[in-house]
C-alpha cells in the first residue's frame, strides 16, 4: 500500500466517525427535544388535572353551601320558642324528679276532640285505634311514635324531642288543626336529646334491665250524662295509650291503674283523681318510670294566689266538677311536680284545652310560629 492510499483511508475513517458522532448527537438532540415535549406534555396534563380537581372541589363547595343552607332553613322553620323561669339549681332543689310534660295545646287555646279517626287522619294508621273517636293531640303522638317504630330505616336515636313536637305540629296542621303541641319540664332539656318514655339512665346497661318499675296513670272523662260539653273520645284514648305502653314499653296490667267515667272503671271524681296521683306519688321510687294520661275537659279561671302571669289559672274538670269543683294547676304542681322523689322519671300527656301550663312548670318549650 502506498502512502497516499495510507492517507485516503485515514481520512475515511476520520469522516465515518464524524459522521457516526454527527449521527449520535443528532439522535441525542431529538431525544432530548422528544423528553422536553413529553414532559411539557405532563405538566400541561397535570395543569389541566389541577384545575378539574380546583373546579369539581368548588362544585362540591357549592353544593355543600347549598345543602347547608336549606339545612338551615329548615332549622329555622322548626325552632323552639324557649321559656325559661329558673335557673337549673334551684329546679333541681324545687323539683327533685324529672318531669316531662306534653300538651295539646297552649293556653289560650282549645284542643280538639277528633269524631272519626279513620275519616281525619286517614285509612294507613299504623296501629287499630279504639273506636272512631279520639284527641287531636293524642292521635298526633301516637301517629308519631307508632310511624317511628315501624319505619325500620330510622333509629331509636332519631326520635328527639324537637322531632316529636315538630312532627305533632306538622300532622295536626295538615289534619286542619290551629293547635300548638307543647312541652314543658322540670329541667332545661336539649331539643337534640333522645326522647324516649324509659331513658337510658333508669336502664342497667350490663344487665338490661331497668333499677326500678314501670307506673301509670291514665285518667279518660267523656262526662257520661252531662247535658253539656259530653265528650266521645276520652275513653278511646285511655284505651290507646294503655295498648302503646304495654305493647312497646313493657308496662304491666297490675302497675296500670285507670280513672274513666264508663261505670265499671273508678270514676274520675275530683277525690278520686287527686288520691291516684297522691298514691302514685307515694309509691313511686328512684329508677321507677312513671307515665301519666290525661284526657277530658281543661279550664282556665281566675288567679286568686297572684302567682300567674296572665292572671289565669289553668285546671282539670273532673267529672263532680258541679258539685266539688275544679283541680287548679297550683294543686297539680304542689302534689305531682315537688312530690315525686329524686331519681324519679315521669312523662305526663294533657289533652285538654287551656294546658300549657297546667303543671307550672319552670321550663316550655314549643314550635315557633312562622
Amino acid at each position: 500500500m502506498t502512502k497516499e492510499e495510507a492517507k485516503t483511508q485515514k481520512k475515511k475513517k476520520k469522516s465515518n466517525i464524524k459522521s457516526t458522532i454527527f449521527e449520535v448527537g443528532e439522535n441525542m438532540a431529538t431525544f432530548v427535544a422528544k423528553k422536553k415535549k413529553k414532559q411539557k406534555k405532563g405538566r400541561q396534563g397535570d395543569k389541566k388535572k389541577r384545575e378539574k380537581k380546583k373546579k369539581d372541589s368548588t362544585k362540591k363547595k357549592k353544593k355543600k353551601t347549598k345543602k347547608e343552607k336549606k339545612t338551615k332553613k329548615k332549622k329555622e322553620k322548626t325552632k323552639i320558642e324557649t321559656t325559661k323561669n329558673m335557673t337549673a339549681k334551684q329546679a333541681e332543689k324545687v323539683y327533685p324528679a324529672t318531669i316531662h310534660m306534653f300538651s295539646g295545646c297552649e293556653d289560650a287555646q282549645t284542643s280538639a276532640d277528633v269524631k272519626n279517626v279513620e275519616k281525619t287522619f286517614g285509612n294507613d294508621l299504623l296501629y287499630n285505634p279504639a273506636g272512631k273517636s279520639g284527641g287531636a293531640c293524642t292521635f298526633s303522638l301516637l301517629e308519631v311514635l307508632h310511624k317511628h317504630h315501624e319505619n325500620d330505616q330510622e333509629t331509636s336515636d332519631d326520635l328527639t324531642y324537637r322531632v316529636v313536637l315538630k312532627r305533632m305540629r306538622y300532622v295536626l296542621k295538615k289534619k286542619g288543626y290551629t293547635q300548638r303541641p307543647q312541652l314543658s319540664s322540670s329541667r332545661n332539656v336539649r331539643m337534640s336529646d333522645k326522647f324516649d318514655l324509659i331513658p337510658d339512665t333508669v336502664v342497667d346497661k350490663f344487665v338490661g334491665k331497668m333499677f326500678g318499675k314501670k307506673r301509670a296513670l291514665l285518667i279518660g272523662i267523656n262526662y257520661e250524662g252531662h247535658d253539656k260539653g259530653a265528650l266521645s273520645g276520652c275513653h278511646n284514648d285511655v284505651k290507646n295509650w294503655k295498648k302503646y305502653i304495654k305493647e312497646w314499653h313493657g308496662f304491666k296490667n297490675k302497675n296500670i291503674r285507670v280513672l274513666m267515667d264508663d261505670g265499671d272503671s273508678i270514676s274520675p271524681t275530683r277525690a278520686n283523681i287527686l288520691a291516684a296521683y297522691k298514691k302514685i306519688v307515694k309509691e313511686s321510687k328512684r329508677g321507677d318510670v312513671v307515665f301519666c294520661h290525661y284526657s277530658g275537659h281543661g279550664g282556665s279561671v281566675r288567679d286568686i294566689s297572684g302567682d300567674e302571669e296572665d292572671g289565669r289559672d289553668e285546671t282539670m274538670i273532673p267529672v263532680d266538677y258541679k258539685e266539688n269543683g275544679q283541680i287548679l294547676d297550683d294543686e297539680l304542681n304542689e302534689i305531682l311536680c315537688k312530690g315525686f322523689k329524686k331519681g324519679v322519671y315521669s312523662t305526663f300527656i294533657y289533652d285538654c284545652c287551656h294546658s300549657a301550663s297546667i303543671l307550672d312548670l319552670p321550663y316550655e318549650f314549643k314550635v315557633k310560629r312562622k
